[in-house]
């Protein structure tokens, strides 16, 4: 993704990157808008949450 949003915003575009938290700090260090999306990486190391997060 960062490669393709590297050739966008050269070509003009201005891009801003949704995603995980632990992935902030190397987004805005390339000059892109960063948002975070939930759920965080911490719910991933608790069995009861990701449970409730994949009901149907």
């Amino acid at each position: 993704m960062i490669a393709v949003a590297l050739e966008l915003r050269q070509r003009g575009h201005d891009i801003v990157f949704v995603t995980h938290q632990v992935y902030q700090f190397k987004i805005e260090a390339l000059g892109f808008e960063f948002h975070s999306m939930r759920p965080d990486f911490t719910a991933m190391n608790d069995p009861q949450e990701m449970a409730r997060m994949m009901e149907v």
